[in-house]
């Protein structure tokens, strides 16, 4: 997923990464303002240059390479072509597994609780999210688990990101 690199502000906090990733997270101004002083405008821009030194620490510049293909869901999307779902719901999972951590358990709570697209999702909050899915859950007798309150908190965070 592409996104603009003012979407680092959010991404790079702990409600949206991996705590493997926290070290980056005092450097995020320095790396947006790397980023804008070479002219780069969006993730896939910093992801494609040769060599990225925004640190003077080869460990840290290593770290954030991998920061930068946390959220390319390629792998996750090739999985779609492989369910049998109508055109509607196609597309909004689509849209729905660019989100860290959901697949098609998480997608279809996300659906059929009204929640389409990642605006829909960046619109609310995790208390009115885990209220939606748990009235999913409880109306339709599914034996599924609800997310936990800093996986809907990521979730939102990223589509903001990606939504900015």
């Amino acid at each position: 997923m592409d996104y603009k690199i003012d979407a680092i502000k959010i991404l790079l906090n702990e409600d949206c990464i991996l705590s493997r990733y926290f070290p980056l997270i005092p450097y995020k101004v320095q790396i947006i303002e790397f980023a804008k002083k070479s002219n780069i405008k969006t993730k896939n821009e910093l992801s494609e240059m040769d060599t990225i030194n925004v640190f003077n620490d080869e460990s840290l510049n290593n770290l954030f390479k991998r920061f930068l293909v946390m959220y390319d869901n390629e792998y996750k999307l090739r999985f779609l072509s492989k369910l049998n779902l109508d055109n509607n719901r196609l597309s909004a999972y689509k849209e729905l597994f660019l989100l860290p951590g959901v697949k098609e358990t998480r997608a279809e709570l996300y659906y059929l609780s009204g929640y389409k697209n990642l605006l829909s999702i960046a619109n609310s909050t995790s208390e009115k999210i885990l209220e939606d899915v748990q009235k999913v859950i409880i109306d339709n007798n599914l034996s599924l688990k609800l997310p936990l309150d800093k996986e809907i908190k990521t979730h939102i965070a990223v589509a903001n990101a990606f939504t900015l």
